[in-house]
């Protein structure tokens, strides 16, 4: 996590006066801190979170940035399904799964040293 992130993190837990066993995005029910917010308030709060750490980035981003990073450690595609809490693992692949920066510069590797390969 950079540091950048990590400071709007701290602040936020500040400016709630979150404890140890609080939710970070939480509902309030008679002044506790302690169940989860619904989805839709999540989203909204991460979103709000993430505006301020860059204003072109959004909450969702991660799910697509964590699906690439697992797949690209040769974590198995079921085993991200399951963990991104997908039904099935093309929605997984189709619609999640990017090609990270590192696995295109290793194709363009390979296609530069076969082209230098053919000369």
């Amino acid at each position: 996590m950079s540091d950048k992130y990590s400071k709007i993190l701290r602040s936020f837990i500040e400016d709630h006066d979150l404890k140890k066993d609080d939710f970070i995005f939480y509902q309030y029910a008679k002044n506790k801190k302690s169940s989860p917010c619904p989805e839709q308030t999540f989203r909204r709060q991460a979103n709000f979170y993430c505006r301020l750490y860059n204003d072109k980035f959004h909450f969702h981003m991660l799910r697509k940035s964590t699906v690439t990073k697992l797949h690209d450690k040769s974590i198995h595609l079921e085993d991200i399904k399951k963990y991104v809490g997908h039904t099935s693992s093309n929605i997984t692949k189709n619609i999640y799964l990017q090609q990270s920066k590192e696995k295109i510069d290793t194709i363009l590797k390979v296609l530069d040293e076969t082209i230098e390969n053919i000369e």
